[in-house]
């Protein structure tokens, strides 16, 4: 199977260009995967390629809300500001590659779809 998240941080900036508030929205694309996999889970993690990090910023999904009942789907959640503070969205922004977004199943708790951050103009 394959994917693709799209995130996008929605910021506030004060006067000098500092984020003083922060949440992000997802549109997440899965393809190719066995029908009826259930995601149960979908989170930002904070660590490099190769390296597995816990959980930071979850999208709050719950059982049996989101169904790849073809094996194919997407989802989208918006507003998320599970640990999302400015500090955090900054770093995020400032070295995606040190994050990754990975989306868990029952059967795959470790996540079956995994991808390291990577900041679009």
């Amino acid at each position: 199977g394959n994917g693709l998240a799209t995130i996008t941080l929605n910021l506030t900036r004060d006067a000098g260009g500092t984020i003083t508030a922060a949440n992000a929205d997802f549109l997440v694309t899965l393809n190719s995967f066995p029908a009826n996999t259930p995601v149960t889970a979908a989170h930002i993690h904070p660590a490099p390629a190769g390296q597995n990090g816990s959980a930071l910023i979850s999208l709050g999904i719950t059982t049996g809300e989101i169904v790849l009942a073809t094996g194919t789907g997407n989802f989208t959640k918006t507003g998320i500001t599970s640990n999302l503070d400015p500090a955090r969205a900054q770093d995020i922004i400032n070295n995606p590659a040190n994050y990754y977004f990975n989306v868990h199943s029952a059967l795959n708790g470790g996540g079956f779809a995994r991808g390291q951050l990577v900041k679009q103009p």
